[in-house]
């Protein structure tokens, strides 16, 4: 990981190396937490935070489901986040981490004293890099499988809620995938449908037209998949939002996943059906480029998506 010198935490900037939490924090033991990611794009004179009140106000909804009471508000974490930024001083592309958890409970330790313990509050940075501007990367063959683990259902886990606990799940898809030999792990829900991939939504091209799994498939409301659904007429490229099956994917003629740090990120081959031989699909690599020219601020209508940040 590259690190950064300064974290915010609990409304004060403090050195990397003394930001910790103890080891009987029920965020720990619970995974009571929820978190962001956010990605700000530097282009040698400024950052660019790319849809940053969306994703603090997501941050707060799942807050809220968790009864994490939140002593700030989110204009003042909006600020955190910006000053932060200016206070490292990184030149380079940047991944931001909220996270808002349960900290030590007074009592003894159990989930009761966890969900009465005291909320805190943190925000990390570290040094990305975008596959958007590195074509090795983008173009790299990538070996996917559809896992044996399902999505929880809606009514087991808040599916919209970016939550510690639902990446559990997530872990479970990809050490499978991994044991396997691929490269990563797509996910279908309870109903037998595809839901996403272990930390981004995923789309198929079939016929010219973009296809994504509906909210209710088990998926995570991405705000990079609401950005693609949004920005793709500007392309002539059609969306269809529904329920697909795997023999469906399988007929696909272009496969990439989304998310902010995934970014557009093709699929090469799923279960040993290999699409457009490999490479990224005529429809795939348009799309990658406009997501890219939106989020540098080259694209003017969705300049109120932008936080600029200047050195």
């Amino acid at each position: 990981m590259n690190y950064v010198k300064y974290v915010w935490m609990n409304g004060e900037n403090i050195e990397w190396n003394k930001a910790l939490i103890h080891i009987m924090t029920p965020a720990l033991h619970y995974g009571v937490a929820v978190f962001e990611g956010i990605r700000a794009y530097f282009n040698g004179d400024e950052w660019i935070i790319f849809r940053l009140r969306d994703h603090v106000k997501r941050l707060f909804y799942s807050a809220k489901v968790y009864r994490l009471k939140v002593n700030y508000s989110a204009e003042e974490i909006e600020k955190a986040i910006i000053d932060l930024i200016k206070l490292n001083k990184i030149k380079s592309h940047i991944y931001i981490r909220p996270i808002i958890f349960r900290g030590i409970a007074k009592k003894k330790l159990s989930l009761h004293a966890a969900i009465a313990a005291p909320t805190q509050i943190a925000i990390a940075l570290r040094i990305v890099e975008s596959k958007l501007d590195n074509i090795e990367e983008f173009e790299k063959y990538r070996k996917y499988k559809i896992v044996s683990w399902r999505r929880p259902t809606p009514d087991s886990l808040p599916i919209y809620v970016k939550c510690a606990a639902n990446y559990a799940n997530s872990a479970l898809a990809m050490i499978e995938a991994y044991e396997a030999g691929y490269d990563g792990a797509i996910m279908m829900d309870h109903r037998g449908f595809i839901s996403e991939s272990t930390g981004a939504n995923i789309f198929m091209v079939k016929d010219g037209k973009l296809v994504t799994p509906p909210l209710y498939a088990s998926i995570l409301a991405g705000i990079t998949r609401d950005t693609i659904i949004k920005i793709s007429g500007d392309l002539g490229v059609e969306v269809e939002v529904r329920d697909f099956n795997r023999t469906e994917l399988y007929s696909a003629d272009e496969v990439f996943l989304c998310g902010t740090m995934a970014e557009v990120t093709p699929i090469s081959e799923i279960d040993g059906i290999i699409y457009n031989e490999g490479k990224p699909g005529p429809v795939t690599r348009k799309i990658a480029q406009y997501y890219y020219n939106v989020v540098n601020g080259k694209v003017t209508e969705y300049v109120h998506w932008l936080t600029k940040v200047a050195i």
